[in-house]
């Protein structure tokens, strides 16, 4: 997705109408709907501003990563980081669990769950992710054509490795 489309998006999604959104950055009222229509682009003193307002990375607002808030980025380089410390590695598949992990635990923390133990409250996440995995499954199983497409290739895997 490009700047002006992840523009309006943040903005639509916090609630802020571009005059709003370019009178708490003192911009003229047309600047944004400007940015959104891609007529003008923001300089880079102006994307910091506004991915500081919506509380997102630069990179996300432009387009070039699809990691939204700044903190989610800190936690993944933190756990990557602990784990090749301990000479753990990681694929893709274990990426996309962990951004589960990461969305599981903002979620319960907004929701003032963390009235309990560490322990607990892991075991709760791993609880909470492994629903959304089997019902994300479930969802996906549904689909005929899907269900069809994964049917045939694990069938041939299965015929040729015989």
């Amino acid at each position: 997705m490009e700047f002006p489309k992840r523009l309006k998006a943040l903005r639509k999604e916090k609630k802020i109408t571009q005059v709003k959104l370019a009178s708490k950055l003192h911009y003229g009222y047309t600047t944004i709907a400007n940015y959104e229509s891609g007529r003008n682009q923001p300089n880079i003193r102006d994307l910091t501003k506004l991915a500081n307002t919506l509380n997102v990375s630069i990179d996300y607002l432009v387009g070039n990563s699809d990691i939204k808030y700044i903190e989610e980025r800190e936690w993944h380089t933190k756990l990557h980081t602990k784990l090749k410390e301990n000479n753990i590695s990681h694929n893709v598949s274990d990426y996309i669990l962990m951004k589960m992990i990461y969305f599981t635990v903002k979620e319960m923390q907004a929701h003032q769950k963390y009235g309990m133990d560490i322990d607990d409250f892991l075991y709760n996440v791993l609880s909470e992710c492994q629903k959304d995995f089997n019902h994300s499954v479930f969802l996906l199983l549904q689909n005929e054509q899907y269900f069809d497409v994964v049917k045939n290739v694990i069938s041939e895997e299965c015929t040729t490795k015989m």
